[in-house]
């Protein structure tokens, strides 16, 4: 399953034509409009390909999602509101001084200038770094842990903390905040045509995805093939999402059956990352997204790395 998408922020969508005739990057958090037609495999093709590096140009890039909750009463954070994610939003821009996105007048993420960085809303308002293109795994691990101090002092003022958790452990889907980006409005409607589980893996799951550069197609591939592989022991080494609405749900690892139906096909043709414990790679100009994730957002493997907590 291949999604084309942009090379400098960790792959969105963007059809390979139009976006090599315009030379845009784009963020994870941008959506783009191009309705310039594809005219054959070999523009995909020549898309991917157009992002091979030699291996001293290889970095790696996580994306680190988490839930938001109030302190008072362990409720869930709407868009709106004084204490809302717009305004954990707008005090992260004050803070960090990065671009916001706009999508029909309400901010939904933020980028940093010069492109080594966002901040991107799932559609229950799990909060996402999109961390910069990076060399080491200690590196990410500073990011990761620099994002979540940043956070915590634009947060708790707010009330908020969050969770690293894979799987929503106490809210019903119709409790679940809906967060204000138009793509999700179109993707909310499609889910339930194509599968049992779309929803609750688009509103009520975490993860963490790590991206990586590569040098040829058989190298691309090959990092796909071992992500996909490691998939089911990173989703048994960090399994922890056992319960649902309240209640234990049987699993240890509940979360992943999220992304064990149709839906994973269909969400990856939406382009937006896997669930964890589906196995819906994406590839992308510039980097080899292997999002094979575990059922933990402190965790997630598509490669043998691992990710700092999301718990805060």
């Amino acid at each position: 399953m291949i999604a084309a998408a942009s090379s400098a922020q960790h792959s969105r969508a963007a059809a390979g034509k139009a976006a090599r005739r315009q030379g845009e990057d784009t963020t994870m958090a941008r959506d783009t409009t191009d309705f310039s037609p594809i005219e054959g495999v070999d523009e995909l093709v020549s898309y991917l390909a157009a992002g091979c590096k030699p291996k001293d140009a290889w970095r790696i890039g996580t994306e680190h999602e988490k839930f938001p909750f109030y302190v008072d009463g362990n409720r869930p954070v709407p868009y709106e509101g004084p204490n809302g994610i717009r305004a954990l939003l707008e005090g992260m821009q004050g803070l960090l001084g990065w671009e916001p996105i706009i999508d029909a007048g309400n901010v939904i993420g933020l980028v940093e200038p010069t492109g080594q960085g966002a901040i991107s809303l799932e559609p229950g308002g799990q909060f996402e770094l999109s961390g910069a293109p990076v060399e080491t795994l200690h590196q990410t691990c500073r990011e990761g842990n620099a994002h979540l101090a940043q956070l915590r002092e634009v947060a708790e003022p707010l009330g908020i903390r969050f969770l690293g958790l894979g799987g929503s452990p106490k809210w019903t889907l119709a409790e679940t905040p809906r967060m204000p980006k138009s793509r999700y409005d179109i993707m909310t409607a499609y889910m339930p045509k194509v599968g049992s589980r779309g929803l609750d893996m688009m509103y009520r799951t975490c993860t963490i995805q790590v991206n990586l550069d590569f040098s040829s197609e058989a190298d691309m591939r090959r990092k796909m093939q071992v992500s996909l592989k490691l998939q089911p022991l990173a989703t048994a080494l960090f399994a922890n999402s056992p319960f649902t609405e309240g209640r234990p749900n049987g699993l240890q690892a509940g979360a992943a059956t999220s992304g064990a139906t149709p839906t994973t096909s269909a969400r990856a043709f939406s382009n937006s990352a896997s669930r964890p414990g589906s196995a819906s790679p994406t590839m992308s100009n510039g980097r080899s997204t292997c999002r094979c994730t575990s059922s933990s957002a402190t965790g997630a493997i598509s490669m043998p790395l691992t990710s700092p907590s999301a718990s805060s």
